[in-house]
This record gives C-alpha cells, structure tokens and sequence, in this order.
C-alpha cells in the first residue's frame, strides 16, 4: 500500500512538474484565451464552423444569463416581504453585475486594440539582441505569468466556495424557474448549468483586472528600456575602450556622429511609436476606468447608506464593503501605474539633459549638418518626453494619484452628505 501511494505521489510530482515546466516556456496572454473563450469575449483559436457555432451558442446563453439574473434581483429587490438591508443588497448586486458586463462588453467592443497592444508588448524588436534588454524582459513576462496562473486559481476558488458552501441560497442566486412539472433530468439540467455559468462572472471578476495591469505593466518595461537607451546613446555610438577626444581621425569622428545620430533615431523612432501605444491604450481603456471609478464612488454611497440605516455590519453589510475595497483597491494600482508611466516619460528628458554634452557632444566645422540634426531630434524629444501621456478617463478625467486622492475626497463629501440627510 505504502509501495502504491509512493508511485502515485512520484508520479504526480512529475506531472505537476511537466506541466509547470510546460507553463513557463509560453509567453504572457496564453492562458487569456482561453478565458476569452470561456468568457464570451473572442475565440481566438483556429478550429471549424461547428466549434464556432458552439461557442456563439454559449455567448448567447451568458447573455441570457445574465438578463435572467438581473431580472430576478430586481423582482427580488421589489418583494414586500423583504427587509431594506436585503433590497439594498439585491441592489448592490445588480449593479455590480452590469459594471462587470459593461467592462466586459467594451473588452469585446475593443479587441483590436489590446490585440494590438499584446503584440507591441510581446513581439517589439527593439533591443531584442541586447541581453539585459531582454532579462528585463523576461523577468516581467515571469511575473505576469505567475500573477495569470494566481488569478485562474483565485477565481476558480471563488466559484468553488460559491458553488459548495451556502452563499448561494444565501444572497439568493438559485435557478429563479420552478420546473417541477418537468422531468428529473431537466430539472438537474437546467439547474447545473445556470450555476455553472457563474463560473463566467468569477472569471470575468478578476481577467478584467489583470489584462489591464497586465498590459500597463509591459508598457512601463517597454518604456523603461527606452530611457535606457536614450542614457547611454553616447556610450553606445562609440567603439568599445574609445573616448570622444579632439585628437581623433576625421574617419573616426564622422563614424561616431554616425552611430550618434543613427542610435538617436531608432531612440525617437521608439519613443514615438511607445506615444502611439499609449493612444491605443487610451482608445482601449478609458470607458473602462471611467465604470472603475464610478462603482468605487457609487458601492461607497450604498455601503455608507445601508450601515447609516441598519446600524450593523452583518453578512450583506460584508459582502457589499469587500467589493468596495476591492474597487478601491483597483484603482488606486491603475493611478499608480499610470504616474509610473508619466515619471518614467519625464525622466527621458532628464536623462538627456544629464548627459557631458561638453565633453561628449563637440561641434565640429567639419559635420555642422550631424550636429544640427542631432541637437534638433534630442531637443524635440526633450519636449515631447516633457508632456504628460494624459492616460483617459472616459474623457474626462487624467489618470494619475492626484485623481485617487480627488475620489477619496467624493466619498468623504458622500459621507458628510449622508451623515447630513440621515440625522
């Protein structure tokens, strides 16, 4: 017996090891796709006409889905019977739920665009032959593999506690049709596969998330390696142990403003092409971050009203302050990475501006023409690097830390405003 278990836990850590092993050598995105396909989002796989037909057949059954759901908290919230903590949380649900689909539905709407963005993220070529351009690299594609591999887990947890435990009949998300008249098969059918489908939200919760910090996170790499480069173009135009002096060959010289202003350009060409990104990024977010910041404002003034009103924090009093933080929670790493965006663009013109352009950058009588045109590109550059990447809001706001600290501020003015109509 001992024998037998042995063999099994030997053989089971060889899978477990194959499959990690397996897991590491694909790039970040991979396990995506598979949960676009599950969430209805895209399929992206190449398969026939019957497996597509399947999948449409299933993005119609979510959206049915989710209207059966919506209707029956509604009607559920409208019972007499029920007491205003519970109509307040059926609320909380509702809105939740069509945060979560309009996010949803505006990932769908833009998929160009983050298809777009994955493939400026993975496939970009520049410095693609620099070894610490490329460990650099690899070690965020690592951690964006890891936090993708945390997020499938956390989410398939969540669906296993909601689906095992009483929760369910709890907050009252049970199959709303009695199909009593029915067969037995119909009924274990029918019942499965509407709970089945909340599988579906418990993803589409957390893949919301993370393909956003995701993609932001690679553009911070990206744009990290461009001040990098734009650091060390001197560096990199001279010969290896060659020093710019003014005892060097003519030959010499016109080969380093060369390399100068060739390694100057494919460093603009660079930077321009990260600006358009983040227009992209723009067109693909800014819908999004608007609902983001939104539901933060808006689950603070339900969960502030329903503890003013029942005096407790119970189960639902929990459950709606645990979607609140975590709004809160989502947000805050979104303005956070969007300044990180701006520090990194403003430090291009610093590391520019630090240069020994002295000692490094001599004008020559000889090269007037390399040295204007050098001179021109960094200083355009300079200005441009200057700017802010005004990463959108839904248009109406800029996404920074200034705007986190402006939302706390609204729902502190919600409470004083509540506390004020509740006295």
């Amino acid at each position: 017996m001992d024998t037998c278990a042995h063999q099994l836990k030997n053989r089971l850590n060889r899978f477990v090891l194959r499959t990690a092993g397996w897991y590491q050598d694909q790039k970040p995105f991979w396990l995506m796709r598979y949960l676009f396909a599950i969430n209805g989002i895209s399929l992206e796989f190449k398969c026939g006409g019957f497996w597509r037909f399947i999948w449409t057949v299933h993005r119609m059954l979510l959206c049915l889905h989710v209207m059966i759901f919506l209707t029956d908290q509604f009607v559920t919230a409208c019972a007499q019977e029920r007491s205003f903590g519970r109509r307040l949380f059926n609320i909380h649900l509702i809105l939740l739920t069509v945060v979560v689909m309009l996010r949803h539905l505006c990932m769908t709407l833009k998929i160009t665009s983050m298809g777009t963005l994955k493939k400026y993220c993975l496939e970009n070529e520049f410095l693609r032959r620099d070894e610490e351009a490329m460990a650099m690299r690899e070690k965020m594609w690592n951690r964006l593999k890891r936090m993708e591999l945390g997020m499938v887990c956390q989410g398939s947890v969540q669906f296993l506690i909601f689906v095992l435990t009483d929760v369910q009949e709890a907050i009252s998300m049970q199959f709303p049709f009695d199909f009593s008249d029915t067969s037995v098969v119909l009924q274990f059918m029918c019942k499965n596969l509407y709970t089945m489908y909340y599988a579906c939200y418990c993803l589409a919760i957390s893949m919301n998330c993370y393909v956003l910090f995701a993609i932001m996170l690679c553009l911070i790499t990206e744009l990290m390696l461009i001040v990098d480069a734009f650091g060390s173009v001197f560096k990199d135009s001279l010969q290896p142990r060659q020093e710019y002096r003014f005892d060097m060959t003519k030959q010499d010289i016109l080969n380093f403003w060369n390399a100068l202003e060739e390694h100057i350009r494919k460093c603009c060409r660079q930077h321009v092409e990260f600006i358009a990104m983040i227009r992209v990024l723009n067109t693909f977010t800014k819908e999004t971050f608007l609902l983001v910041y939104g539901a933060a404002l808006g689950f603070t003034a339900i969960e502030i009203y329903q503890i003013l009103s029942t005096k407790q924090i119970g189960f639902y009093e929990f459950m709606i302050l645990q979607d609140t933080i975590v709004f809160y929670v989502e947000f805050f790493c979104f303005c956070w990475l969007a300044t990180k965006l701006n520090d990194l663009n403003n430090q291009i013109a610093n590391r520019i501006y630090e240069q020994e352009w002295h000692s490094e950058m001599q004008y020559s009588d000889d090269l007037p023409e390399q040295y204007r045109s050098v001179k021109q590109s960094l200083l355009i550059v300079m200005i441009n690097a200057q700017r802010s990447l005004g990463v959108s809001v839904g248009g109406v706001y800029e996404l920074s830390l200034e705007l986190m600290v402006e939302l706390l501020h609204n729902s502190y003015s919600t409470l004083m405003f509540l506390l004020e109509v509740t006295k």
